[in-house]
C-alpha cells in the first residue's frame, strides 16, 4: 500500500515507547527526539521522592524531672521522663545518664516512664534523659539538676532549751503543780524527744 505523504515531508511525531518523549523524522530521514517538560519533571520528582510506604517521623520533646532534687550519696532518687509529640503517643525507651555514666532506663507507657538511680559522689549532677525514638517519632532529650550531698556523721547535736511561763511564785501556792512551756531545738535539725515537765518546789 502506497502512502499519499508528499516526498520529503516529515513524519508525524509519535510518542517513543516507554518514555515521555516525542520522536519523528526530519526531511532527509534523520531522527529527532524532543523530551517533554512533563517527563523531565517526573524523573526529577522520582529521584527525590521518599520510598513507598515510608512513615513520616514527628519531632518529640522529652521533659525530665527528679524527686527529691536534693539527696544524700547512695540514696535513691526517682528519675522520671515524659515524651510528647504532635503525632501519636510516643513509644520506646528513655535512658538516664550522668555524664558518661548510665544511671537507669525505663520503657514508655502512655508517654511516661521512671526509674530509680543512686549517686556515688557529692556534687551538683546534671541528669540527661535520652529518648530512643520509634518508627513514627524522632529522638530527643531533656535534663534536670540534682544536688547530691554527703550524709552527716552519726553523733549527738547541741540543743537549746527555752522556757516561757509567768512567775509562779506570785500567783501559785507552794506545793501545787503549775504548767510552763518548754521549747527544745537542735543544731542538727529534727525535733528532740522526751519532753520536760516542771513542778513547783
Amino acid at each position: 500500500m502506497r502512502s499519499n505523504r508528499p516526498p520529503g515531508a516529515a513524519r508525524k511525531p509519535v510518542p517513543a515507547a516507554g518514555t515521555g518523549a516525542l520522536r519523528g523524522l526530519r526531511p532527509g530521514g534523520s531522527v529527532i527526539r524532543v523530551v517533554s517538560v512533563t517527563a523531565a519533571a517526573a524523573v526529577a520528582c522520582a529521584m527525590w521522592a521518599a520510598p513507598a510506604g515510608a512513615a513520616v517521623k514527628h519531632a518529640s520533646k522529652t521533659h525530665v524531672s527528679a524527686k527529691p532534687t536534693t539527696a544524700y550519696v547512695h540514696a535513691a532518687v526517682k528519675l522520671s521522663a515524659t515524651v510528647t509529640s504532635s503525632g501519636r503517643t510516643p513509644t520506646g525507651t528513655v535512658t538516664f545518664w550522668s555524664g558518661t555514666r548510665k544511671l537507669c532506663a525505663g520503657h514508655l507507657s502512655k508517654g511516661s516512664t521512671s526509674c530509680a538511680a543512686r549517686f556515688v559522689t557529692a556534687a551538683m549532677k546534671t541528669v540527661t534523659g535520652k529518648y530512643s525514638g520509634d518508627a513514627r517519632h524522632k529522638v530527643s532529650s531533656g535534663t534536670v539538676h540534682v544536688m547530691i550531698i554527703n550524709k552527716p556523721a552519726a553523733g549527738k547535736f547541741n540543743t537549746t532549751t527555752h522556757i516561757t511561763a509567768p512567775n509562779p511564785i506570785a500567783t501559785q501556792a507552794s506545793g501545787l503543780a503549775y504548767a510552763v512551756k518548754v521549747t527544745v531545738t537542735s543544731a542538727g535539725g529534727g525535733a528532740p524527744t522526751r519532753p520536760t515537765r516542771a513542778r513547783s518546789p
